[in-house]
């Protein structure tokens, strides 16, 4: 109390005070900041690994619709064949194609759980979010759906029935070739397949049921390469809108 130090002190302490809060303050904000930068670097690398996935699915996804359009496309060919009054049937017309077969599509969904099992607030974007999640919950199950899971959509076991019937294997083979418009996109597959060639043409255009299968796979095949297209479109948009956040993110 002496010499009136108690100010002094009191100045000190008070000063020691402010200096141990701005110090907490700083660590608070220095620590905060890291936090985000963390936060904000992750949602970059799960966007662009989101990103990079959809990307192998449209490769898949093209794959499998560059297939459908050759069936789809030898199908109307025999179809025609067997509603008109031609004998001798096209040499265009691919047997083993009108045939087809079971297609399977694989997704890319790794990223995207990754994301689910993550603070849902993770990508910043609501409306980026709910889109990713559309593609996911909607558009990926609805095409597994399609091909894997549901026989409704599979008329390669009821044209066999027909195949046996109509058809004999004869020891040639054709190749069936797939690409894309551009190479970057897709990358190139080329088959083998056994020939066919029709036993009776007569019992063949006389088959009723047959004409009745080949119309309702024909139709089958419209509608799911209407599907595959549109999937296709979502991707591209999809990916567009992932880029556009990539690069808000970025700077």
């Amino acid at each position: 109390m002496e010499g009136n130090k108690i100010g002094a002190y009191l100045k000190y302490a008070v000063g020691e005070i402010i200096l141990v809060v701005m110090g907490i303050l700083i660590a608070i904000s220095v620590n905060n900041w890291n936090e985000s930068r963390k936060k904000l670097q992750f949602e970059i690398t799960i966007l662009e690994n989101i990103q990079q996935d959809i990307i192998f699915d449209k490769i898949d996804l093209k794959l499998n619709l560059e297939y459908i359009k050759v069936v789809l496309k030898n199908e109307q060919r025999f179809f025609n064949f067997m509603l008109n009054d031609q004998m001798e049937p096209s040499d265009s017309i691919g047997y083993a194609d009108v045939l087809g077969l079971d297609l399977f599509v694989a997704f890319q969904k790794s990223s995207f759980n990754n994301l689910q099992n993550n603070d849902i607030g993770l990508v910043s974007s609501n409306p980026l979010y709910k889109k990713i999640a559309r593609y996911h919950d909607f558009y990926v199950r609805s095409m597994i759906m399609l091909e894997n899971k549901n026989n409704f959509f599979s008329t390669y076991d009821n044209k066999v029935f027909y195949f046996k019937k109509h058809f004999k294997v004869i020891d040639q083979k054709s190749s069936i070739e797939i690409s894309s418009e551009t190479s970057e996109d897709i990358w190139e597959q080329e088959f083998k397949r056994y020939d066919f060639i029709i036993r009776d043409v007569n019992l063949l255009k006389a088959d009723e049921g047959f004409k009745i299968i080949l119309s309702e796979s024909i139709f089958i095949t419209t509608l799911k390469i209407d599907f595959y297209e549109q999937i296709l479109i979502k991707i591209e948009e999809l990916n567009s809108d992932i880029e556009d956040e990539l690069i808000l993110l970025k700077n």
